[in-house]
């Protein structure tokens, strides 16, 4: 993952210094979507894949996220960024690795994912009637390597039998979402 990371950082720094050349000349809502619409994908793009990297690796990208909120908000070095993050509510790497995966996850229960997604994501039906039953758990399957705990199969249950069951018993994507990206955000700044 460090060249895919290098070249993402590589990328997005060579935008962000263009963005940063023009931004006295654009409003604050034109250059966040210039933001939001040509970094963001390039951060987003197999971010599922991210789940459970190193700390420093994911530093990485929160740097260009960070550098990107100083740009819309006009701000220097020394602004604190999770304060930036915060007001333009944007989440933090992190918890947008979690966003993602959550996502995908629900899609998978929900039916609009490929078979190929679906037929990893299994719902936890305990032998014996419990408490436990109705809450809409996934199974978690084991693994023998610790580097195979980042593939979805395993790291898209753990993650989704952490959410509350309000959020896991959401009944559209939208309202999923929603919920989803409030309580990541709460999680982050709270």
């Amino acid at each position: 993952m460090n060249k895919h990371i290098n070249n993402v950082r590589t990328s997005a720094i060579c935008i962000l210094r263009n963005i940063r050349t023009i931004r006295p000349f654009i409003n604050r809502e034109t250059c966040n979507k210039l933001v939001t619409s040509l970094i963001f994908p390039k951060m987003d793009y197999c971010n599922a894949l991210f789940v459970g990297l190193t700390k420093d690796k994911i530093n990485k990208l929160q740097k260009i996220q960070n550098m990107a909120a100083r740009v819309v908000l006009q701000k220097d070095r020394k602004t604190a960024a999770p304060e930036l993050l915060q007001q333009l509510h944007w989440l933090p790497v992190d918890q947008q690795i979690k966003y993602k995966s959550s996502t995908i996850v629900f899609k998978c229960l929900e039916g609009s994912s490929p078979a190929y997604l679906s037929n990893l994501v299994e719902r936890y039906n305990p032998q014996r009637s419990l408490r436990s039953t109705n809450d809409l758990k996934l199974k978690t399957p084991g693994c023998r390597v610790k580097a195979g705990e980042r593939a979805f199969q395993h790291s898209g249950p753990r993650l989704w039998n952490l959410l509350p069951l309000e959020i896991r018993s959401s009944s559209s994507l939208e309202e999923f979402k929603r919920r989803l990206k409030t309580f990541l955000f709460r999680q982050a700044f709270f």
